[in-house]
């Protein structure tokens, strides 16, 4: 296969395959019932706020929604099935891969179908605030015998420990999410959520005082497992309530999820199972990076940082790349880059998942483009892989530039050095009357200098 054509190709690192889930048959439909949900104000328990994080409290209410499928208007619906249901899962198995779905407690099955959870619109919102809830959702849910396979205690961080998670995700993605955020979890405006009646406190999103439009801040997926394993009986019936501010259709998912730590993920990534990267051969990394030249498509990370600048033809040089992580500072191990990325300079594999392992802004950025790249994007290059070869032990943060050329050769530089900086002879042997004109000319010629460390 040509190096082109290995890199369309998409694969997912989760060791567990999606359900395949069936649209509901027309005969089949699930009725709607008005529902009214009784929500508890916002308050505070000593340090711990129970509150849907709006400027103004919000006051005890009963939320009248419609429970079901509402054919006649799409705002009432309360579940989703066939294709939008397979890409919600789809989108929390490529963007949260430290997770993996065991048991979804929030799917509901009907005649041998299964449905997700949507939120659906409140009636009459507007009589309640300026800044009205405007949809809501209520999960049932039993543990039963899945139970034994929780602990009650903090998240360690364990390979394959187990935790009730509940996260949610827009079903279509505003434009403008798309060049700020990462496809993760996100919990809708202003969100409120209470178990079995007993409000729970969620970190996300904070309406801004200065404009109640504006919502800042970051989003965790909530942990159920100590709220759920309190109730003695495994057999009882549990339900989730929840209303918010967001007008937009969310899914949420309530499923016991096994840790994936990011150590686990890189073995998959680099190992030669179904779950692997796409990984280029040096021969094949190279032709990669000769087509891209040629298209003129490449990012020039830095194009003059020659040791000799008399000595090489400067037509010849074409981009120079850096053998450090933008991450850690240190030597590239494992050097990969996102399929659709432009450039040739790479990142170290296991950084960049452990970076991304915790709640960011700039989660699933590629660290040069800037482009959002999921784990399962990413391809090793064997081209960069055997530049580290010959030199990664020698690579450091003051030399760690390699300079590629056209025909595929490269020259590992001596030493980083400073952009514009030249030789300038002492002036403390020149008589005072030269000295003193020789330094005000270089005051006057002084200029600012960069340093090549992007």
């Amino acid at each position: 296969a040509s190096a082109t054509s290995k890199t369309k190709s998409t694969r997912s690192v989760s060791s567990i395959k999606n359900a395949e889930f069936l649209p509901l048959p027309g005969s089949l439909t699930i009725p709607t019932t008005r529902r009214t949900i009784s929500f508890q104000p916002d308050v505070k328990a000593g340090t711990i706020i129970y509150s849907s994080s709006l400027v103004e409290e919000r006051v005890y209410r009963n939320l009248v929604f419609n429970r079901g499928q509402c054919h006649n208007n799409p705002n009432y619906n309360s579940f989703i099935d066939g294709h939008t249901l397979n890409n919600v899962f789809d989108r929390y198995s490529t963007w949260d891969p430290y997770w993996e779905v065991q048991n979804d407690l929030s799917l509901y099955k009907i005649n041998g179908f299964s449905v997700g959870y949507k939120t659906s619109a409140i009636e009459l919102p507007n009589k309640y605030s300026e800044c009205p809830p405007l949809s809501a959702l209520e999960i049932h849910f039993q543990i039963g015998d899945l139970a034994r396979l929780l602990k009650r205690g903090p998240f360690n961080k364990d390979h394959g420990e187990l935790r009730l998670m509940l996260r949610a995700l827009p079903l279509v993605v505003p434009e403008k999410y798309k060049k700020l955020r990462s496809d993760t979890h996100l919990w809708p405006k202003g969100t409120f959520v209470q178990f079995n009646n007993v409000p729970i406190s969620i970190s996300q999103r904070k309406q801004q005082s200065h404009d109640h439009k504006l919502w800042k801040g970051m989003c965790y997926m909530h942990d159920l497992t100590n709220d759920a394993l309190r109730v003695v009986n495994p057999s009882a019936k549990h339900k989730i309530e929840i209303c918010t501010k967001d007008a937009d259709a969310y899914n949420f998912q309530l499923a016991i999820c096994s840790y994936v730590p990011p150590e686990v993920l890189v073995e998959r990534c680099i190992g030669d199972g179904p779950n692997s990267l796409t990984k280029l051969s040096f021969e094949e990394g190279c032709a990669l990076m000769k087509q891209n030249l040629g298209e003129k498509d490449a990012v020039v990370i830095d194009d003059s940082d020659g040791e000799n600048d008399t000595a090489i033809d400067p037509s010849s040089i074409y981009l120079t790349c850096s053998l450090l992580c933008g991450v850690s500072m240190s030597a590239i191990k494992v050097p990969v880059r996102g399929k659709r990325c432009k450039h040739m300079q790479c990142f170290d594999l296991a950084n960049y998942l452990h970076s991304n392992s915790t709640v960011s802004g700039g989660r699933w950025r590629c660290l040069v483009c800037e482009d959002f790249v999921p784990v399962q994007d990413l391809m090793i290059d064997g081209f960069i892989a055997k530049i580290l070869e010959d030199h990664g032990s020698d690579v450091n943060s003051s030399r760690d530039k390699v300079e590629i050329y056209r025909d595929g050769t490269w020259k590992f530089l001596s030493e980083n050095r400073l952009k514009y900086s030249t030789k300038r002879s002492s002036t403390s042997d020149l008589p005072d009357s030269k000295r003193s004109k020789t330094e005000s000319n270089v005051q006057a010629q002084a200029e600012v200098i960069d340093i090549l460390d992007d």
